[in-house]
């Protein structure tokens, strides 16, 4: 299992060349580990949608792939018009968990 940590994290967000912008200002830290661990599991999840170099849903999902260095699938999407790009390197790293037990247990692999 590959190495990660909220420091790990930013540091990544800070320094990787990224294809897709970020529209969030800030991630889940413990929601991005347990999709990294899903995916060195095996796991497959739905295809990130983006609007044209813009990340409209999949965030977490995006991030884990691509600190896992795995392909990207994508879906072509619509954004809203009050879409705001938020560069990566200003993304913040929340260490609390904003998903409840129940959500946690539903998509337990």
């Amino acid at each position: 299992m590959i190495k990660v940590s909220p420091e790990l994290v930013r540091i990544f967000l800070f320094n990787h060349p990224f294809e897709y912008k970020s529209t969030h200002r800030k991630i889940c830290y413990p929601l991005l580990v347990r999709l990294i661990r899903k995916i060195e599991e095996g796991n497959e999840f739905e295809e990130i949608k983006v609007e044209d170099d813009i990340i409209i849903n999949g965030h977490h999902r995006y991030i884990a792939l691509k600190y896992l260095n795995e392909p990207i699938k994508i879906q072509i999407w619509k954004r809203s018009p009050t879409t705001e790009i938020c560069p990566w390197d200003k993304v913040e790293v929340d260490i609390n968990d904003w998903e409840t037990l129940a959500q946690i247990e539903r998509y337990r692999s």
